[in-house]
């Protein structure tokens, strides 16, 4: 917890000195791998899945139903997030 005000300041620095432009964001093949908690807040999360998918051309969507943004899939079920990232590893280079 220590470090985290520098991580943020960290955040901040690199999103104020950022210049990719929504046409460089829209330019990206893809695909793009959201993964959403089915316990978080669905209209939140639905919300950024919706801005994402009018932005990039190929978003892939996968809700794990019992996990939580506080308990991520990629510590409680990092089998099945491997797998699909495997896959849409092997599509992306297809």
């Amino acid at each position: 917890m220590a470090s985290r005000p520098e991580g943020i300041r960290a955040f901040g620095r690199a999103f104020r000195d950022d210049d990719t432009s929504r046409e460089d964001v829209e330019r990206f093949p893809g695909p793009v791998y959201l993964v959403l908690g089915g316990l978080s807040n669905p209209a939140h999360y639905g919300e950024i899945a919706k801005r994402l998918r009018a932005v990039f051309r190929d978003v892939e969507l996968e809700v794990f139903e019992e996990r939580h943004h506080f308990d991520p899939p990629h510590r409680v079920e990092p089998e099945r997030l491997a797998r699909s990232l495997r896959a849409l590893w092997s599509r992306a280079d297809g």
